[in-house]
């Protein structure tokens, strides 16, 4: 303890991505209350040599039941993993596993057994004819609807099934149903994390089928003047067809970033754009024997535009850090001129 605190002290392991990669730690749950960080060493130190060992604790200092153990080696770990795993210590069978980080562990199962769903969008009109209809596809444990300080319902809550069969019949039948005056969603009940990496997966799914559905069909532009706004860029683009966006990039204060955006409804149309709009860059010869990178062609607002296909996050940032050297180059010149 220091200043009331719990302190935990382990070896310097100066490779970062060994100590995130996870790579020799392990959980281990279902652990007496009285099992503290020395004995959890004690337990596993048998299979190797240990870095660092923790037993979690509440805010009053006693054992929520769990902890972890951070060996030197993989090989150490899968050596614990298979000693200590289900053996009863102080009359509770203890787990031990690889611990996996909270974003990368799977989420449950569709076919899994549940037992637990959860409702929202309920009429608050309703609650007794809802309890009735859950009542009727088995016995149920428990059925709480959530409601705020002033004890009015908050239009959700959970209801826990005995028998996953009952659980799984009142979600295809009650999920979408008429109630009262709104319609009813009911759904598997997740836990924050289940919840979050599902959407996750679920947005990262849809950006991936939109870059599939518009691949070869968006375009990127750059070198627009300060006065050009999202419509005066989707109306110079259409003459060359249908477009279903037109994107300025901004900075945080509203300012243009000098690049953005078109995307058409087929792969042709933006080819056309590219063809008519795109400008070149030419050398031309400067002052000492320099050559300078000037862009030519087609004039948008008194500027040359910039146009070519989809640019990919990489891509991106690969030209943005060119820009940077070039800009540097030419401030450099500028120097080298009034010397």
């Amino acid at each position: 303890m220091l200043h009331g605190q719990v302190i935990r002290v382990m070896w310097s392991h100066r490779d970062s991505d060994a100590r995130r990669s996870g790579i020799g730690n392990v959980f281990a749950k279902n652990l007496s209350d009285s099992i503290d960080n020395v004995r959890l060493q004690g337990m596993f130190q048998k299979c190797g040599n240990i870095l660092s060992c923790k037993v979690v604790l509440n805010e009053d200092g006693k054992s929520k039941g769990y902890g972890f153990v951070q060996f030197e080696s993989e090989e150490c770990a899968n050596a614990a993993i298979e000693k200590l795993n289900g053996p009863h210590v102080e009359g509770k069978k203890i787990y031990v596993g690889k611990f996996v980080r909270k974003n990368d562990r799977v989420l449950p199962n569709p076919d899994a057994k549940h037992t637990n769903l959860y409702f929202k969008n309920l009429d608050p009109d309703v609650t007794e004819v809802l309890q009735e209809n859950f009542f009727e596809f088995g016995k149920i444990g428990s059925l709480v609807i959530s409601k705020d300080e002033n004890g009015m319902p908050k239009g959700f809550g959970f209801v826990n099934f005995e028998s996953p069969k009952d659980d799984k019949r009142a979600l295809e039948a009650l999920n979408g149903s008429q109630l009262g005056s709104k319609v009813l969603y009911v759904a598997w009940a997740q836990k924050k994390a289940e919840r979050e990496r599902l959407l996750r997966l679920q947005f990262e799914k849809k950006r991936k089928e939109q870059i599939l559905k518009f691949k070869g069909s968006n375009v990127y532009v750059k070198n627009i003047d300060d006065d050009v706004n999202d419509d005066d860029l989707r109306e110079h683009f259409s003459l060359c067809g249908k477009i279903t966006s037109a994107k300025l990039m901004r900075d945080h204060k509203g300012i243009s970033r000098g690049f953005g955006f078109v995307c058409f409804s087929t792969p042709d149309e933006a080819s056309k754009a590219v063809n008519t709009f795109h400008g070149k860059f030419i050398k031309v010869p400067a002052a000492n024997n320099l050559i300078l990178e000037c862009l030519t062609g087609y004039m948008f607002n008194r500027k040359p535009l910039y146009v070519d296909g989809y640019w990919s996050k990489e891509r991106g940032q690969a030209s943005t850090s060119a820009q940077v050297q070039l800009q540097h180059a030419q401030r450099m010149i500028s120097q080298l001129q009034h010397v």
